[in-house]
């Protein structure tokens, strides 16, 4: 399989269920550190389960498809509202 079809979006989510189908005895290390800075400005670690983070990262994606997805219902209904309304108010001119 190529890199590019590896990388295309909709993978990225059939990529993500198969990583968080995973348990974490499966992989011989499924843990990463991560650096950050709290907000007092202290550095920090903390350690990551990528099939936990997989989990949640999955978890917002379909969250966030499904407000797009309501979002450009709301918006194709209101476009084709006020295509009615400017037709209407355009024939009542007449």
């Amino acid at each position: 399989m190529s890199d590019q079809a590896l990388t295309k979006n909709e993978n990225i989510i059939y990529q993500l269920e198969t990583l968080a189908s995973y348990e974490p005895d499966d992989l011989d290390n499924p843990e990463f550190d991560v650096a950050y800075e709290t907000k007092e400005g202290a550095d920090t670690m903390a350690t990551v389960c990528c099939i936990d983070m997989a989990t949640r990262t999955l978890k917002l994606i379909t969250e966030l498809n499904k407000k797009i997805d309501d979002l450009e219902g709301a918006l194709s209904y209101a476009c084709e509202s006020n295509d009615i309304d400017d037709e209407h108010a355009s024939n009542s001119t007449k």
